[in-house]
């Protein structure tokens, strides 16, 4: 029988498991709004641009959070900026719940962008803290894995509630999200600690590099780099896919919510999957490694469309969406000292949101150019391509500054 590590046996394991619902939380934000929109707009009247004006609100405010709140992590700590976050998310899960027109939903989006960015850089970036370097990968996809249930669970769970409740279903959904994000809030108040407090990092000489350490660092922005091609990539897929499927092959609805579902629950174990490989690979080799796997996905959907080719690709994007930001997660403290990993993966965070805001519009205006959705996958193809030379050079990095030297 397998020895338990020994993290398993102290506090590092309820930090762990506050960071798995906190992702929970914030996959609310990322899933539960695309399986409840067409509900929500029937009941309030909502137009397409209006459901979309919502997505895109959400997302850009949720991009300026995850840099404000994960670079002020670094000066309050993560208990405070974490939990008074997830709190500002529940209540705004609650406000959608009984929300009685558009203006209020809107607000709403508003705060939950702020507090699912600002919740999400703090607890991943204090796993940096808690863990030795070596067990980073594995515990940010451990974490990561609470993004992938907040995937599925709604999706099974939303059909249910539409047989008991009707078209209202919506809002006892969304009242459930807040409620759940309550108890997650509180636990953060209650169980967050950052030990890195009390060592030599809170020095006057070190406070007074706040945040510099952080904006100065190459390795840092080059994993925002990777972090971007990432987001933007993994959001052209996200999409455009099934409306590909959809009106260029005629697939139908119900194969094509399969095979979304069964991608989804491949990425709940996948985080765990990308992050082990990094910890026993290294972080530049276990990014090549999975651009390079994500790169067949697009290459299939984009020159030998077929059924078989829809269901590697959807069965390969399960496997690496959740890759860079496990990643990414783990190479917070990797070349920064700890305290500022909330602060490094704050700007990873913005480059995967500025990627995810920028592929599906040109993707789609490429679209409209061309006739067809398949050029927009060779944009993936594209981002997964430099992405690829991005990681030979954090490869090298990796190679010059020795593992001990990066803290």
């Amino acid at each position: 029988m397998p020895i338990l590590p020994q993290w398993f046996r102290s506090y590092a394991l309820l930090i762990l498991i506050v960071a798995l619902f906190v992702n929970f939380v914030q996959g609310f934000f990322q899933f539960g709004y695309n399986i409840t929109i067409p509900l929500m707009q029937e009941s309030l009247d909502i137009s397409y641009t209006q459901a979309g004006a919502l997505m895109t609100i959400g997302w850009a405010t949720r991009m300026v959070s995850n840099l404000f709140f994960g670079t002020l992590s670094a000066k309050f700590g993560p208990k405070l900026i974490s939990g008074s976050n997830v709190m500002l998310a529940a209540l705004s899960m609650i406000l959608i719940a009984f929300a009685p027109n558009y203006i209020v939903i809107a607000i709403a989006m508003v705060a939950m962008g702020i507090g699912t960015g600002g919740s999400i850089s703090p607890v991943m970036g204090l796993l940096s803290s808690w863990f030795n370097p070596k067990d980073r990968g594995l515990v940010a996809g451990v974490a990561s894995s609470g993004t992938g249930l907040a995937f599925t669970v709604p999706g099974v769970i939303l059909p249910f509630l539409i047989a008991a409740v009707g078209n209202e279903a919506w809002r006892t959904m969304w009242f459930s999200f807040g409620f759940i994000s309550l108890l997650v809030a509180i636990a953060s108040y209650a169980i967050l600690y950052d030990p890195s407090k009390t060592k030599t990092s809170t020095t006057t000489s070190t406070q007074k590099t706040w945040p510099l350490e952080v904006f100065k660092n190459g390795p840092v922005w080059l994993l925002a780099y990777l972090a971007f091609w990432s987001g933007w990539a993994t959001s052209i897929f996200a999409a455009f896919s099934g409306l590909y499927l959809s009106n260029e092959f005629d697939i139908s609805i119900i194969l094509i919510s399969n095979l979304a579902i069964m991608s989804g629950v491949i990425s709940i174990g996948s985080g765990v999957l990308w992050g082990s490989i990094s910890d026993y690979l290294g972080r530049g080799k276990a990014f090549l490694l999975s651009f390079i796997v994500q790169l067949i996905a697009f290459i299939l959907l984009w020159l030998f469309p077929s059924l078989i080719s829809f269901i590697l690709a959807y069965t390969i994007m399960g496997l690496t969406l959740r890759s860079s930001y496990v990643i990414c997660a783990a190479s917070a403290g990797d070349f920064v000292p700890v305290r500022f990993a909330p602060a490094a993966f704050g700007l990873m965070a913005t480059g995967a949101s500025l990627g995810s805001s920028f592929s599906p519009l040109i993707s789609g205006l490429s679209a409209d150019y061309t006739g067809t959705l398949k050029w927009a996958f060779s944009l993936g193809v594209l981002a997964n391509v430099l992405s690829m030379f991005g990681s030979v050079i954090l490869i090298r990095k990796e190679a010059i500054i020795p593992q001990e030297d990066m803290h």
